[in-house]
This record gives C-alpha cells, structure tokens and sequence, in this order.
C-alpha cells in the first residue's frame, strides 16, 4: 500500500465531520471532551475489528445539525481505510489529549481540540504508518446527547511511512 492510503487511514480516524446518527448505546451524554474520546476509541475498536458501525453513532446527521459535505466524505473515508487495510493491520492508539474544550451551552454547541499519537501496525511488530494528529472538532447537542457536527481539517504530521511496491 501506497505511503499516501496510511495518510488518508489517519486523517479518515480523526477527522471527526459529520456522519451519521447517534443511538441509546453509545457513551454522548457526557462532556464535549468525553464524545471525542470515546469516538476516537470506537473508531480503534472499529478498525481493529472491521466494523464502524460503534464509531458511526457518535456523529449528528445533516438535519441534526452536521456538515452535509463532510458527511459521505468522512464515512467513505473511514470505510475505505478499514476494507483496504490487510488482515493483519492494527491501528494503535498510543496518546491521546483533549487540549481545549470551549462550550456555549445556551446554543448547544462546543470545540474540543486534540492531540493524538497514532501507528498501525501490521503482524504486531511491522510499524507501517505512525504519526501525530491535531484537530479541532464541532459538537451539537442534540436532547442530552453532545454528537459530532463536524470538525477542521486535521494537521497530520508523519513520523514514519513504510514503502511499499505500489505507485
């Protein structure tokens, strides 16, 4: 796999923009900060198990408030990443910070910002990507939930991209 397809696996984990509907199962009653946390595990769970479906719950629909535009993009990507990975792909999470939280509970509206260290990992010793990621991203609370609404690109800085044959 291209240097590039690990590039878009990181960006596609954090980019949290808007997705799909929350349900009763998922942990978006709690702080801001607490949405983006659990959203990041559940996307690590996901990957590792081939299945967004947990991740998917954490983010607000087009008429709940979230960003049109990012909504297939952002679940495409995620999707993409997952079913292009081989068998044998692990995506680790080895720091995670939420740095900021800014919220306006009178509109239901909040910014978390983090930081996050990342790998994947292939056969459990094969660092193929590891990097770092940045990231602002948009909540709206909807009822009692806070759901993701979308977010900033994220800044994506590369600590180690292994080569491979393809173009």
């Amino acid at each position: 796999m291209s240097p590039k397809f690990w590039i878009i696996t990181a960006i596609a984990i954090v980019m949290l923009s808007a997705c799909t509907a929350a349900d009763d199962s998922t942990s978006t009653s709690g702080s801001p900060s607490d949405v983006v946390q659990s959203a990041a595990q559940a996307y690590v769970d996901g990957f590792n198990n081939r299945d967004l479906t947990q991740f998917k719950t954490y983010f607000a629909t087009d008429t709940q408030g979230a960003d049109p535009a990012g909504l297939a993009q952002t679940l495409d990507a995620a999707e993409k990443t997952m079913k292009t990975a081989e068998d044998n792909d692990q995506f680790q999470l080895h720091d995670f910070q939420i740095t900021t939280e800014e919220t306006d509970q009178q509109n239901k509206l909040s910014t978390v910002h983090y930081t996050a260290n990342v790998s994947i990992v292939r056969n459990q010793d094969l660092v193929v990507f590891s990097g770092n990621i940045e990231q602002d991203v948009a909540l709206t609370k909807v009822g009692d939930k806070w759901l993701i609404s979308g977010g900033d690109a994220p800044q994506i800085t590369s600590d180690q991209v292994v080569p491979t044959s393809e173009p």
